[in-house]
């Protein structure tokens, strides 16, 4: 079987039994590494608290038995008194790990097993996530907050980029977007738009509304849409997303056979005299929102290249999912990834998580 082509075809190997042991080796390097930092000092205050309370509630959102070692090991090197926390405060719980992932950064192991403990963290992190948010709705608009960001659709305009900027009795105010030129994008008063925006640690949100006038307040464009009831959840993927909106370059892939019979082998090559200009507009660890004037099939195979603010170059191949169709040109591929390195997964799921901000 030829490696290219497993892996665009071939799911993702299941590892969990070498996760397993390299968490626990890397616990006890974390553990030596951090009576090392501590000096053996006798002063710094113990943390006592439930074990069992704190195990059972690890469970209840999904987390296995060495998620969970993992973090009873950082409650006790950071002291905390109210471990519970963790599994409260999506903030603190940022914290903590970004602490357990330094400890992993200096912990004597080769660079591919880091990233895989590093990977692992990251999946404590979406569990306690997705668990946590299970229980939160947006039933109304007038729930979102000023500074929201939003994406408008419409059947004239192409998608756009702005922001919440009033929330009104009977109207929702968005910043007007703008086109590339720097110019304001005008949609017909009275005109339907679908409004999509991203909240609870990854889910996305949809609502239509009607676009009622325009209006100026301190020298900003703003248009004013009614309020809508029926913001409806639209997760198609597993794992949290997070709004990303920054250029990217993708190229077909196209799977060859060479020779005959038995001998016949198939081969997965990236088309590199085709290459497109796409904007990625959210992500998440599983795939991505790509949105192009010349967008794939579904079904299609194709490498995407894009790189963060910090200058982190990113590749990535994936398989087109669905296709929505916008007007007047283009469409948004639901891209989901098929190979992706561990170092650049974890380059992701750290923008994702908010570990380090564009």
């Amino acid at each position: 079987m030829n490696p290219m082509l497993l892996q665009f075809i071939a799911k993702a190997d299941n590892t969990s039994a070498i996760i397993s042991a390299i968490i626990f080796g890397a616990l006890v390097l974390l553990m030596i590494l951090s009576a090392r930092r501590g000096g053996g000092g006798g002063g710094s205050r113990r943390s006592s608290y439930n074990k069992g309370s704190f195990k059972k509630t690890g469970k209840n959102l999904g987390l296995e038995s060495h998620h969970i070692q993992l973090l009873q090991k950082a409650v006790k090197d950071n002291n905390i008194a109210n471990p519970q926390r963790l599994y409260q405060s999506p903030g603190y719980l940022n914290k903590i790990l970004q602490n357990v992932i330094s400890d992993v950064e200096d912990a004597n192991m080769s660079r591919g097993e880091r990233n895989r403990v590093i990977n692992e963290i990251f999946e404590i992190k979406r569990r306690i996530s997705r668990g946590a948010d299970q229980v939160k709705r947006y039933g109304h608009t007038k729930n979102l907050k000023l500074g929201q960001d939003v994406t408008v659709y419409s059947k004239t305009l192409p998608p756009a980029q702005s922001q919440v900027t009033g929330n009104l009795e009977n109207h929702l105010a968005i910043e007007t977007p703008v086109s590339a030129d720097g110019s304001p994008m005008k949609y017909r008063p009275g005109a339907t738009l679908k409004v999509r925006f991203i909240r609870d640690s990854g889910k996305v949100y949809v609502f239509l509304t009607k676009l009622r006038e325009y209006r100026k307040v301190d020298g900003i464009d703003n248009m004013l849409v009614d309020h809508s009831d029926k913001v409806e959840q639209n997760q198609l993927r597993k794992s949290p997303r997070r709004e990303f909106n920054r250029p990217a370059y993708f190229q077909p892939v196209e799977v060859i056979t060479e020779g005959k019979g038995k001998k016949a082998r198939r081969r997965a090559v990236v088309n590199k005299n085709r290459r497109f200009l796409g904007q990625i507009e959210d992500i998440s660890r599983g795939g991505c929102a790509l949105y192009s004037r010349n967008p794939m099939r579904k079904g299609a195979l194709l490498k995407i290249r894009f790189d963060f603010a910090s200058g982190e170059d990113i590749s990535v191949f994936g398989k087109v999912r669905s296709v929505e169709p916008t007007k007047p040109f283009g469409g948004l591929m639901h891209v989901a990834f098929t190979r992706v390195s561990m170092q650049h997964l974890n380059e992701i799921q750290s923008y994702v998580y908010g570990f380090f901000e564009e």
